[in-house]
């Protein structure tokens, strides 16, 4: 996830998820599955980040929280392979 130069410092929630995207490169995971769970993870942070608010904090995110996401990504149309694989990518993350 790239910040601007005229945004804010990215929250401890963006630097866990560009730490777990950079452990994905490192352990030689394929292309393809970086990608995609770098979208998944990149929309489950904003959708914790709302804005005009401070983003959660990594300890604050719980089931309801991903539950909640997962719940979004259903009404927003997504196909139910995708919201699984869109599961999968936060329980690695």
């Amino acid at each position: 996830m790239s910040q601007s130069p005229l945004s804010s410092p990215p929250s401890e929630l963006h630097e866990a998820a560009d730490r777990f995207i950079d452990s994905l490169r490192r352990k030689n995971f394929s292309a393809h599955t970086i990608r995609s769970y770098s979208i998944d993870v990149d929309q489950f942070v904003l959708y914790c980040s709302p804005s005009g608010a401070a983003p959660a904090l990594p300890r604050e995110i719980d089931r309801l929280a991903i539950r909640a996401f997962m719940g979004e990504r259903f009404r927003g149309g997504s196909a139910s392979r995708t919201v699984a694989r869109k599961l999968a990518s936060l329980r690695t993350f």
